[in-house]
């Protein structure tokens, strides 16, 4: 296929990478045959075969509603990269606690993050792992990296992989795979050609979609697992991989993870600049329209370059904004939709233009569905022919199924539209992700009466891959009671068979009633005293590993001893203390960000922050307790004596007057103060901590126990933001009920 104009002039003026220079040691490793081979192959000829192959792949881009390609560099804006303290942050529970539900999801910038354009931070020669959003741009980034080497502004040769591609090919082997990528140059034996390349400094991997790996038969493991082998065997090559930020659970050794930032005003407005081209009066309606008081939860999405494509189309079709995500989806569909009259391809052109916009809707998520259930991202193009024809064939009025041209359907979904598109010969894929989601979702709204909503629940609650397909649901559905109801009854079912959980979550609900909570507040106080529940196994836990570290080494014992002691001191921080307690590894009941609620009952909040404090004063005149180097604490003793009065006066002020009148008996060892003293004294503080607040159960999880109580708590997570966006009877009633302890069946 010749090149489009664009490409070719792309090629004519580049600069050349001279694989010649590469030839010149790798001849002299070969012998005989192979060696004269090479010596006399035409490496000219060969890199312009190379160049000319990514250029047909990356000089242009579709773009959504845009009927031809344009030039990539057209409609690119500068990618820009967080640096990884930066990325990092956006799961700190300290700063996620404070933002709306509706928010959760989102990277707050408040500008103090260090912000590197991509080229720039590229070019630093580090090994790059690159995090973003849905729709960020990373793919779009790669591919515009790989045109910066075509046009010698990166002085690299690009070597660009889709790692689903990879994952679905007839490689194992991830270099067979890279090998295969320069079949266009005609190699005696491209093989060894690439290994020197990789070796020569020259090479710039650029590895897509490591989220598109699916996780089933432990593919995603073991694609881990490869990238990470190749990343060391060829450590003079500089290596970017790509991921979604939901799905990253990985780390890669040598490398520096980054994530792709918002857009800033600057660049949506050079997007949007771009998008409209010469239509001055459009750009300016829109950026006009965006700013306004109204809409300011479109301008958030405006952020994400896929997001702000989909607004740019439904703005350009019907000239107004829609206020719910699923409606902006659902805008860029039916715009993208109505153009299919316009089609002259298809074969059977009466029964086709025949097809009206919902049916054709209705086709889509039927075929969405069917393969986003299975998990099928790539598609086979004879599959999704059989599943187009199988969908036809059962709407009425439809001719026999051996006359239903499945075939001639898909190329005109694909060419019109672009929503079904050609990712390599007969394999196709759905544009973006996020219309795939978007799609399957529609299906199970369509299909609720059939139970696919209640059954979507039952089997994918805790997938995290269907999570967004959870959310559209939820605003999709007229009416989400019963969704909901399917939800919550899910999510109990996950912790409901076990005995030691449910008898945690009863203890919670009693200090719940004890503290005479106000129903609206009874979901956040319940979630500070699951926080305090677990912190007390972790100062368990760390009080074991103090005892096995003190009989092999202690020195180590004094250092975990005394950074135990450092972090939950009464006078440091204590919001960094909160923090703590709740960012425990095994955990995820940091998602849920009830806790805000507690800063608006002042009375509430001061009898948990006592709890949380006699805790503390516990926990650390147990550790002073059991310190033999007396020397190396003698200032945290010193501390302890005004903190207790800190205690005492906090007690006071949250009511709690027999506690005051037993903690003032007490009498705190001094400075010089013996173990068996402070022993005797962290003892009398345990027994007011469990008489007087019920505070110190052990609750003896296992391990498993604690992966049950993480899957109960990312799903609690996603019960809120559903109900964020659902329409139900009586919101307020499921907010109270939320981590209430399991309902007996």
């Amino acid at each position: 296929m010749p090149l489009d104009p664009f490409s070719a002039a792309l090629i004519a003026a580049a600069s050349k990478w001279t694989w010649d220079k590469v030839a010149e040691p790798l001849v002299g490793k070969l012998r005989g045959e192979a060696a004269d081979q090479f010596k006399k192959f035409d490496w000219r000829k060969a890199e312009q075969a190379y160049r000319e192959s990514l250029a047909a792949q990356h000089a242009t881009i579709r773009i959504l509603g845009k009927p031809d390609p344009v030039p990539l560099t057209e409609i690119f804006t500068d990618v820009v990269i967080l640096d990884r303290p930066a990325a990092l942050a956006r799961y700190d529970i300290r700063k996620l606690r404070h933002q709306d539900f509706d928010r959760f999801d989102r990277y707050l910038d408040d500008g103090k993050q260090e912000r590197v354009p991509g080229p720039a931070l590229v070019k630093r020669g580090r090994n790059l792992y690159i995090l973003g959003k849905p729709g960020a741009g990373k793919t779009t980034f790669l591919r515009y990296l790989t045109l910066q080497c075509l046009e010698g502004k990166l002085d690299r040769t690009p070597i660009f992989i889709s790692l689903k591609e990879w994952s679905d090919s007839k490689y194992e082997d991830l270099l067979a795979f890279i090998v295969e990528q320069f079949s266009v140059c005609n190699f005696p034996d491209a093989q060894p050609f690439v290994e020197q390349l990789l070796e020569n400094e020259k090479a710039l991997v650029l590895f897509d979609g490591l989220d598109e790996v699916v996780k089933e038969g432990h593919q995603r493991g073991e694609a881990v697992r490869s990238l990470q082998d190749f990343a060391k065997q060829h450590r003079k090559s500089q290596v970017l991989i790509t991921c979604r930020v939901a799905a990253s659970e990985y780390a890669f050794e040598g490398f520096f993870e980054v994530e792709v930032a918002d857009f800033t005003r600057d660049q949506i407005h050079a997007y949007v600049h771009s998008w409209f081209g010469k239509d001055v009066a459009k750009q300016e309606t829109f950026i006009t329209d965006l700013y306004k008081e109204q809409n300011v939860g479109i301008r958030d999405l405006c952020a994400t370059p896929l997001l702000l494509a989909m607004l740019c189309l439904a703005f350009d079709e019907t000239g107004y904004f829609a206020e719910r995500r699923s409606d902006l989806y659902g805008d860029a569909l039916e715009a993208l939709l109505r153009k299919w009259d316009a089609s002259r391809n298809i074969r059977r052109d009466e029964m086709y233009r025949g097809l009206s916009p919902q049916r054709r809707l209705q086709l889509l998520a039927y075929v969405s569905a069917l393969n986003f259930e299975k998990g099928d991202y790539f598609i086979e193009r004879h599959h999704l022919a059989d599943q187009i024809t199988a969908y036809l064939a059962n709407l009425p009025g439809a001719p026999d199924r051996a006359d239903i041209d499945g075939d001639a359907v898909l190329r005109a979904i694909s060419a019109q539209h672009g929503i079904l598109v050609e990712r390599a010969k007969d394999i196709y894929a759905f544009s973006h992700l996020t219309f795939q989601e978007y799609l399957t979702a529609l299906y199970v709204k369509e299909n609720e009466a059939k139970g696919a909503a209640t059954g979507m629940t039952r089997t994918h609650l805790t997938d995290r891959r269907w999570r967004e397909v959870f959310l559209l649901v939820s605003s999709l559905l007229v009416d989400a009671d019963d969704f909901m109801a399917a939800v919550r009854d899910t999510v109990d079912d996950l912790i409901g068979g076990e005995i030691e959980i449910v008898a945690l979550f009863a203890w919670i609900e009693d200090r719940v009633v004890a503290n005479n909570t106000l129903n609206e507040r009874r979901s956040a106080v319940r979630l500070a005293y699951y926080y305090l529940a677990r912190a007390l196994d972790l100062a368990r836990a760390l009080d074991l590993d103090l005892a096995r570290a003190r009989a092999r080494d202690l020195a180590s014992a004094l250092d975990l001893a005394l950074d135990l002691a450092l972090d939950l001191a009464l006078d440091r921080e204590r919001e960094r203390d909160l923090a703590r307690a709740r960012s425990i590894d095994c955990d995820r009941s940091h998602d849920l960000d009830l806790d805000r609620d507690l800063a608006r009952d002042r009375d509430l909040d001061s009898i948990i922050e006592f709890d949380y404090s006699l805790y503390y004063s516990w926990a650390i005149a147990d550790i002073l307790a059991r310190i033999t180097a007396q020397k190396d604490f003698r200032k945290q003793r010193q501390e302890y004596g005004g903190n207790f009065g800190t205690l005492i006066n906090m007690g006071a002020q949250a009511g709690l007057s027999t506690v005051v009148d037993r903690l003032g008996r007490l009498t705190v060892p001094g400075t010089g103060g013996d173990r068996p003293t402070w022993q005797a004294f962290a003892d009398q503080l345990f027994a007011i901590m469990q008489e007087e607040r019920d505070l110190g159960q052990e609750w003896h999880l296992s391990h498993q126990q604690i992966d049950k109580l993480n899957a109960y708590f990312t799903a609690n997570e996603l019960l809120v933001k559903c109900l964020d966006l659902a329409y139900v009877s009586d919101r307020q009633a499921i907010l109270n009920g939320l981590l209430a302890p399991p309902k007996a069946k």
